[in-house]
């Protein structure tokens, strides 16, 4: 969730107010690594919704690497997951601020960049995410079906 001492990481965050939706839609899995320091609020948060947490036990960048290649898509603020998940060829969206960094669309093909449009505004982003798993799973629906 950022880091509140730098300069323009609050534009960055998500605000609680927006992550109250991700628990009541069905077979959700919640996997949001972040650092050891951070972990203990977003563990409470998902284990109230009872969603997994595969990552818990994650210990460096190859467990979650391992975890990372289990997923059909991850979704991620501008973290090192995104980074990690789009070199891996890993479908990523990106939830981004409205100054979306270059590097998303020049390095890693894959990569849908979900941005705010207007600052500090998470829902249109997250609206644009979710859209891209109801893709997803329409296209695994319709390849199941051929």
């Amino acid at each position: 969730m950022g880091k509140p001492a730098k300069g323009r990481d609050f534009d960055r965050d998500e605000p609680r107010q927006s992550r109250g939706h991700r628990g009541k839609e069905k077979k959700k899995r919640f996997e949001e690594p972040e650092e050891r320091g951070h972990r203990g609020v977003r563990e409470h948060e998902a284990e109230a919704f009872g969603l997994a947490q595969p990552l818990r036990e994650a210990k460096d960048f190859l467990d979650t690497a391992e975890v990372i290649a289990g997923l059909d898509l991850v979704i991620s603020t501008e973290t090192a997951i995104p980074n990690l998940s789009a070199a891996m060829g890993v479908p990523t969206c990106v939830l981004t601020t409205m100054d979306v960094d270059w590097r998303w669309a020049a390095w890693y093909s894959g990569v849908t960049v979900c941005a705010q449009q207007t600052p500090g505004n998470w829902f249109g982003s997250i609206a644009e995410a979710a859209e891209t798993i109801r893709t997803l799973l329409a296209s695994r629906a319709s390849d199941q079906a051929a």
